[in-house]
């Protein structure tokens, strides 16, 4: 089926004021937005009245202007404006959260630790794929080794995955000491080699551990190498946050007989599943995971972090919701051979807020009744823009 009954549609916005209440439909720009009063030829920026009908029209891509049906604003059944709300990732511990928790530290233990994810972007009905982590502890055990152990583990069976769904990596309780003389450090996504700015064993040594950040919440990476040639550091496991320069003032060490005593956890961390997004073909999600322990774990708490969101108003939300909309005004995407080649307006540089509508349709009527049907109307326009258009438009709609 290609269109809905009770239909939805989709206008995307550019960063542009709204058309001015002297301008006509042949003075919008591309991706500018205006609206009119039925029987106006120039565009209305006031808030609109009692009695009043009215339409929004805009300019596309492709140089067509394209207006919506005819609402009236008395009939209006709903109308609201949602800012852009930014994502947010699944984040579930193990042991210590970076305020309370531990690991049951056992000598010469077997840790295995599941997670079951729920990645409904590609496995219809939500199957659950499962991944493993395993460490054997020592006859010394420690929280901190534990820890690592599983870390480097996790990291290595879900760096299998394309695209990769979660990270992992250790928390370390000790409030950690300044790093100074070591100079900036500059850290690659995926890559174990850390390069220092000015001298790499100014206070490092193997064995001790780095914190990218300066609270007890910031991940934690071993320190196996120093090479004091090229001024590089060797982590034991690839560096799992974004590519960036961290300054030194924003950046610890914990000395490696400080990290043996300190309260240990591993962080595990939901992905965006946007690398491979696609309108149409791979739709817009993000991967829910629970976490299961062997019973060897003992009293080891697992403890929840951040919930996941799709957030409001992200371009991966507007792409993927323009495209399914256009099959509204009979574009034959969703029943046509692939590839698909859609063109939208969406800009993957941008975060959108959104005013929607909803209107009530009664121009048919039969012998006895008027014959109501119902749609929708959604606008979505650059968040934080020099542009007028989000605000005009809460103006005009009086919301």
């Amino acid at each position: 089926m290609i269109a809905q009954s009770n239909v939805t549609h989709m206008l995307v916005g550019k960063d542009l004021d709204i058309l001015s209440n002297t301008s006509t439909r042949d003075d919008l720009n591309t991706g500018q937005i205006g609206v009119f009063l039925v029987g106006s030829k120039t565009a209305k920026t006031d808030a609109l009245a009692s009695g009043d009908k009215f339409t929004i029209a805009y300019k596309n891509s492709k140089g067509v202007v394209t207006e919506t049906p005819v609402m009236e604003y008395d009939t209006l059944r709903g109308k609201s404006a949602v800012d852009y709300a930014a994502p947010s990732q699944r984040v579930r511990y193990i042991g210590y959260n970076g305020t309370s928790g531990s690991i049951d530290a056992v000598n010469n233990n077997d840790y295995v630790a599941h997670i079951f994810w729920y990645d409904n972007s590609k496995t219809f009905g939500y199957g659950k794929p499962v991944k493993f982590a395993a460490y054997y502890s020592s006859d010394a055990a420690t929280q901190t080794e534990i820890a690592t152990g599983l870390v480097k583990n996790f990291n290595k069976n879900f760096a299998r995955e394309n695209p990769k769904l979660i990270k992992a990596e250790v928390l370390l309780n000790d409030a950690g000491t300044a790093i100074t003389g070591t100079g900036t450090l500059a850290v690659v996504n995926g890559s174990k080699y850390v390069e220092a700015g000015t001298d790499v064993d100014a206070v490092l040594s193997v064995g001790d551990y780095v914190r990218f950040g300066t609270a007890t919440t910031d991940p934690t990476y071993k320190v196996v190498a120093l090479d004091t040639t090229n001024e590089i550091i060797t982590l034991d496991t690839p560096y799992q946050g974004d590519s960036e320069t961290v300054a030194e003032d924003s950046a610890e060490y914990i000395a490696a007989a400080d990290a043996a005593s300190a309260s240990a956890g591993v962080k595990l961390e939901a992905l965006p599943l946007t690398e491979g997004f696609d309108p149409g073909v791979i739709r817009y999600d993000f991967t829910e995971f629970r976490v299961e322990l062997k019973e060897d774990f003992g009293s080891t708490d697992i403890t929840e972090g951040t919930k996941p969101s799709l957030g409001a108003g992200t371009y991966w939300e507007v792409a993927q919701n323009e495209w399914f909309l256009k099959g509204n005004r009979g574009e034959p995407w969703r029943v046509g051979n692939y590839p698909k080649n859609p063109v939208l307006e969406a800009d993957s540089d941008e975060n959108y807020d959104q005013v929607t509508m909803a209107y009530t349709d009664s121009n048919a009527r039969t012998i006895d009744r008027t014959v109501k049907s119902y749609g929708n109307v959604m606008i979505a326009v650059p968040e934080g823009g020099s542009g007028n258009i989000y605000a005009s438009l809460q103006t005009v709609l009086g919301i």
